[in-house]
């Protein structure tokens, strides 16, 4: 029988604990739940509606530290609904995506390497395009 590796995602916006998608999407689904950190940049989105009344946050490739929390799934199948939630189809364009889902390295909170793990990362030119607004802070 072969072994998976557990799936490990980087959350630092709605699928944060207590926050709306964490249960919608992950409640039940998680092996561990651990604060952590990567580099990168937030930035605030100026999206509005009931279910995101103050919008919803980007992350960025660019300099700096962004506070979330690493994921561990007890499914490798959880990848795809998170897929669609962030608006990232594999294959396609970057410009057709709203997110990148890629590898980061990922830190605890004292900056020591951690691991590697799947995160979803906006370019900046789309968070031009979508007018969104640094954040001068590491969590959203």
């Amino acid at each position: 029988m072969e072994r998976t590796e557990p799936l490990q995602v980087f959350v630092y916006g709605t699928l944060k604990p207590e926050h709306v998608n964490f249960e919608l999407f992950c409640a039940g689904l998680i092996q561990s739940v651990a604060p952590a950190l990567t580099k990168g940049r937030l930035y605030q989105i100026p999206f509005y509606s009931d279910k995101y009344p103050r919008g919803y946050p980007a992350m960025t490739s660019e300099e700096g530290w962004v506070e979330g929390y690493l994921l561990q799934f007890k499914n490798v199948g959880i990848l795809e609904k998170l897929d669609r939630l962030e608006g990232y189809k594999e294959g396609r364009s970057p410009e057709e995506n709203e997110y990148q889902r890629q590898r980061i390295q990922i830190f605890t909170p004292d900056k020591t390497p951690l691991t590697k793990a799947w995160g979803y990362i906006m370019t900046i030119e789309h968070v031009q395009e979508l007018q969104g607004t640094a954040l001068n802070k590491t969590v959203w």
